[in-house]
């Protein structure tokens, strides 16, 4: 396929938490209904929260590098940055799925300051590329993790992100 293709889209529901340290479900009324989003807690907090998407590389990935794009909210009117962190790993065949250590790549950060200081607006960042040696390599049919976190010490906004999905495409 072509550069710009969408290989994943990653809704909260999608979410396989980590065992500490986790984005909670949360959600919001809107006009049309409730909408369930993933709640990171803001600059305030003492930790990064993450949230973990499992899927398999799609017969269409070309090989190359991805572009992570996030589709995200904040609970209230603080002004300032909201600062994103995302990584891959690949899992393959005869991989230890029991093993105590994660081999995510390196993380791509992806800062974004919302639009406008209003609650429950929702803004899309640009994208953060990670290049494909970074995303482990991976080929068609291995498994994936991609994993998101809201870093929360080298961001200026103190309110909650609200991750409503995750796009991922090849570069």
């Amino acid at each position: 396929m072509a550069s710009g293709d969408t290989l994943f889209i990653f809704l909260p529901q999608d979410n396989v938490p980590p065992a500490s340290n986790f984005a909670t479900v949360d959600e919001f009324a809107a006009a049309t209904g409730y909408r369930q989003v993933l709640d990171f807690i803001g600059s305030g907090g003492s930790a990064d929260e993450a949230a973990i998407f499992e899927s398999v590389w799609p017969s269409h990935y070309a090989g190359g590098g991805v572009n992570v794009v996030i589709h995200y909210s904040t609970d209230g009117t603080s002004v300032g940055a909201v600062q994103w962190e995302v990584s891959i790993e690949v899992t393959q065949d005869l991989d230890d799925q029991d093993a105590a250590g994660q081999d995510f790549g390196t993380a791509t950060d992806i800062t974004d300051t919302p639009s406008t200081a209003t609650a429950n607006i929702l803004d899309i960042t640009a994208a953060g590329a990670i290049s494909h040696v970074n995303c482990g390599s991976p080929a068609v049919g291995d498994g994936m993790r991609l994993k998101v976190a809201r870093d929360h010490d080298h961001a200026t906004n103190t309110d909650d992100a609200q991750l409503h999905r995750v796009v991922v495409t090849e570069q």
